[in-house]
């Protein structure tokens, strides 16, 4: 009897055919069918065999499902379907990055300033810890899979606050002890934000220190560089002097070459690369598929290298009517130049975008 039902039950749980296949190897793209079982792919190729559901994929591209290495959605990815990176194909987020993160937090400081604009995060949770918040992310009822970075910045600020200086040793102490912590309960590695506070304030060796613990766990260097224009080559070799001293692979998050002063750099910065690995370093990049970028204002007025007609404004609290301007036409609608105009948004909203 349970032979019978055995021969009687399809082969796989779904069978996608004749589709121009991507398999994420580098390899080009091949006509192939595609069968899965039990969640998982069983054969690529010619297929024979019945499926519980088929799919005629005739004309269209069958991929593995996107993995986003740089996402903010640190609370979205508990608070959201996440339709907005499924609907792209994106089926794993890595959160935590550049150096922002909703853990560890100390309930006696208020929020960090900004996090709640880069996060969109609609509530605090009960946790504390980084491994608190990890539970609370695994409670969640996920749409995608998720990895998290330790953030930096807010390691410092659990530890420091806003304080422009480096950490005494029991304060550089309380940092390794928190990064530790968040590597033990399955942090990928540590991300840094170096162009924003207060994870601008940290020099050099207080990142490799901690860097040094989460290679401890064999966690990754994830980086969002201290510079990305003039002094971008420069970045480019803090972040691999941290890398290698630390010993852990290094990430570059979102290689550019910002300002139109700039554009070709990144002839001369993946040279640098390049021969940085071939020098030992596991070092790699990811990078934007457009010509722009996104960042809160506030980093934008501190570093205007983009010039005010290529700024756009995208989100003012109570200030529509600067929001899809350029920094440009905000300035004649203000009377002021650019330098004052980019103030008088903050004034209006700290946490503009």
């Amino acid at each position: 009897m349970l032979d019978t039902v055995r021969a009687t039950m399809p082969e796989f749980d779904l069978h996608i055919r004749n589709g121009s296949v991507i398999d994420g190897s580098g390899t080009l793209a091949f006509r192939a069918d595609v069968a899965v079982r039990d969640g998982r792919i069983a054969a690529v190729g010619a297929i024979e065999g019945e499926a519980a559901r088929e799919i005629d994929a005739t004309g269209l591209t069958v991929a593995p499902g996107f993995i986003d290495v740089h996402a903010h959605d640190d609370d979205a990815v508990m608070s959201t379907s996440m339709d907005f990176k499924l609907m792209q194909g994106v089926t794993t987020d890595i959160v935590g990055n550049c150096g922002a993160g909703m853990a560890p937090r100390d309930p006696a400081r208020p929020p960090m300033p900004g996090v709640n604009v880069v996060l969109g995060a609609s509530h605090e949770g009960e946790w504390q810890t980084f491994g608190e918040y990890m539970d609370a992310v695994d409670r969640a009822d996920l749409a995608v899979n998720v990895g998290c970075f330790i953030p930096h910045g807010a390691v410092r600020y659990f530890a420091l606050g806003m304080e422009r200086r480096e950490p005494d040793e029991a304060e550089l102490a309380r940092m390794q002890d928190a990064v530790a912590e968040g590597m033990a309960a399955g942090a990928l590695g540590l991300s840094t934000g170096l162009i924003y506070p207060p994870g601008a304030f940290a020099r050099t060796d207080e990142i490799i220190a901690l860097a040094k613990v989460a290679a401890e766990h064999g966690g990754v260097y994830m980086t969002h560089m201290r510079d990305e224009g003039t002094r971008l080559l420069e970045a480019i070799e803090e972040a691999v002097r941290i890398a290698r001293e630390a010993g852990l692979p290094l990430e570059i998050s979102h290689h550019k070459a910002a300002g139109r002063a700039n554009w070709g750099k990144t002839e001369q910065s993946i040279a640098l690369i390049e021969k940085e690995r071939e020098a030992g370093v596991d070092i790699n990049f990811d990078a934007y598929p457009y010509t722009a970028g996104s960042t809160i204002l506030a980093a934008m007025a501190r570093r205007p290298e983009a010039g005010p007609e290529n700024v756009i404004v995208s989100s003012v609290r109570d200030k529509p009517e600067f929001e899809g301007k350029t920094l440009t036409q905000i300035a004649e609608m203000l009377g002021a130049a650019p330098d004052e105009a980019a103030q008088r948004v903050l004034e209006a909203d700290p946490s503009a975008v």
